[in-house]
């Protein structure tokens, strides 16, 4: 018999008892179950008339399916369309709510922000993914579980496509942020309200956490100009211990493009950090700056001769584009 597959409630060839009474319970629960004949139903009903061990984990997995698709979240619905269907559409330009989802978030408006922190917060407990594994391990029952990193990165989507309109969801997340599990998609979510979020991602930067000092860096960075108020803050962060977050904080610099008086003094003492990252970084803020940083020409013509290739890269480019001459002098073309 050839391999198939077919709703569970839709079969209609004879089963053992045991397995009829599976499909009755399941047809009753009306969830988004599948079942799967690798080799045939027959050949699986029979599997579980004569196994019953079989039986006992195929028992296992569907309830483990049912406890973990009730303990996901619900969300809002819209013209009979879940939040979460927008928010797909929103980043599918085939789907058909495509052109229709950035309305439909306006309308469902503030209602789904207690939905969107819900989403942020969720994590895949160990017991769930014990419960996941049990319904993988047999090949009849399919269910699709969305792991918690969606339901995060929807609500991150979602707060960038609010804007400022999601100010007021500012101190539930500025509230999660001690949560390093979490906190890349909370600063994530806080850049895309926007500037409002500044003084709460500013004062992040003063954490003792990596992580957080890191993330935040990487969501002011994404502010630009709007973020130029925490350029003493970042500059502060170029003498940490960890390379990662001085690198960020670099970065950060480079999109902000905050004063070259104040922020080019600071970077030329890292032209020395022993992180290429670092130094890397600083050289992109000085190509950022253009012409009002030829100050920075005597670190840049060492930059040359650095031991990491894309540093020499960096470093020809920001010469020929901050001091032609110099950069002839040096010979570069």
């Amino acid at each position: 018999m050839p391999c198939g597959r077919g709703m569970l409630f839709a079969q209609k060839s004879p089963q053992p008892a045991r397995f009829q009474a599976l499909i009755s319970v399941l047809s009753v629960s009306a969830l988004p179950i599948k079942l799967s004949y690798p080799c045939g139903s027959g050949k699986v009903a029979a599997m579980l008339r004569s196994n019953q061990k079989a039986l006992y984990v195929l028992l296992g997995a569907i309830v483990a399916g049912v406890v973990i698709y009730y303990s996901q979240p619900k969300d809002p619905v819209y013209e009979g369309h879940k939040l979460s269907a927008w928010l797909v559409a929103l980043n599918t330009g085939a789907d058909p709510l495509h052109s229709r989802a950035p309305d439909a978030l306006k309308n469902i408006g503030t209602n789904m922000f207690p939905t969107l922190i819900q989403w942020i917060r969720l994590k895949d407990s160990p017991w769930k993914q014990k419960l996941r594994a049990l319904v993988n391990r047999q090949p009849v029952v399919k269910i699709t579980f969305t792991p918690a990193s969606e339901f995060r990165s929807r609500a991150v989507i979602a707060f960038q496509e609010c804007g400022g309109r999601a100010k007021s969801a500012i101190p539930a997340l500025s509230a999660l942020l001690d949560d390093s599990d979490i906190v890349p998609e909370v600063t994530q979510a806080l850049a895309g309200i926007g500037a409002d979020s500044v003084p709460v991602l500013k004062e992040a930067l003063h954490h003792k956490s990596a992580k957080l000092l890191t993330c935040a860096s990487n969501a002011l960075a994404l502010l630009g100009a709007d973020a130029k108020s925490a350029t003493p803050d970042l500059i502060a962060l170029l003498s940490d211990q960890t390379p990662h977050v001085r690198a960020r904080a670099v970065w950060a610099l480079a999109n902000i493009k905050s004063e070259p008086a104040i922020v080019l003094p600071a970077l030329t003492n890292c032209m020395n950090d022993t992180d290429a990252e670092v130094r890397a970084n600083v050289v992109s803020v000085i190509i950022a700056h253009g012409e009002a940083a030829r100050s920075t020409v005597p670190f840049l013509l060492k930059a040359i001769n650095d031991q990491e290739p894309r540093l020499r890269g960096l470093a020809r480019f920001a010469l020929m584009k901050i001091d032609p001459e110099a950069a002839a002098n040096a010979g570069i073309k």
